[in-house]
């Protein structure tokens, strides 16, 4: 589907009269940058797939395979909040919840292309229940997935973490969850932050 997608994209840009010299596909989880591959994407259900070759095999045109939130933290150096800041931690929180070090201008994959990595950080000891095998994870917490899942088992009701995010302040139970979520969250975030100063 990924490279249905990319392949999709090249092609109408090529209709367009827009020749493509290059494609980049950032995916979550951990990645090896270097080679393309992803080493493990509990939300994918992937291990150690060798995502960049069979993308440049399929497109014949030089491909990049990043990790996500290290492509959103380059982003945010780049264009955002964190032009002009040497050194910054990036969260992006959505599905689930990535993060990425930026120090010196540049997000940083460390030595198991793990660093920033908060979403699979364990913040409860003997917690929930993660997609990546653990238990207590920030991600089981506060990753979209894992709220509305917490909310149905809470209220009976179903509901999407948008709707959750929207019943904010009305509703105790996506107070509770919200809130657990964050403290969740705050447990990851400071040693962390304590860690790179």
């Amino acid at each position: 589907a990924v490279l249905g997608l990319v392949e999709g994209l090249h092609r109408h840009a090529t209709d367009l009269g827009a020749p493509v010299r290059a494609a980049g596909i950032a995916v979550s989880g951990i990645v090896d940058d270097s080679t393309g591959t992803i080493v493990f994407s509990a939300n994918l259900g992937w291990r150690d797939v060798a995502l960049r070759p069979l993308a440049e095999a399929r497109l014949g045109i030089p491909t990049a395979v990043v990790q996500d939130a290290r492509s959103g933290a380059l982003a945010e150096a780049t264009l955002g909040a964190g032009r002009g800041v040497d050194n910054f931690l990036y969260v992006p929180i959505g599905t689930g919840v990535g993060g990425a070090v930026v120090l010196r201008g540049e997000p940083i994959g460390g030595a198991t292309h793990a660093a920033g990595e908060l979403g699979h950080v364990r913040a409860v000891p003997d917690g929930r229940p993660c997609a990546c095998g653990s238990a207590g994870c920030v991600e089981a917490y506060l990753g979209g997935a894992a709220m509305a899942e917490h909310y149905r088992e809470r209220t009976g009701v179903p509901r999407t973490a948008a709707e959750i995010a929207g019943r904010l302040g009305s509703d105790a139970d996506a107070d509770a969850i919200w809130g657990q979520g964050v403290r969740a969250l705050a447990h990851a975030v400071a040693p962390l932050i304590a860690g790179i100063d």
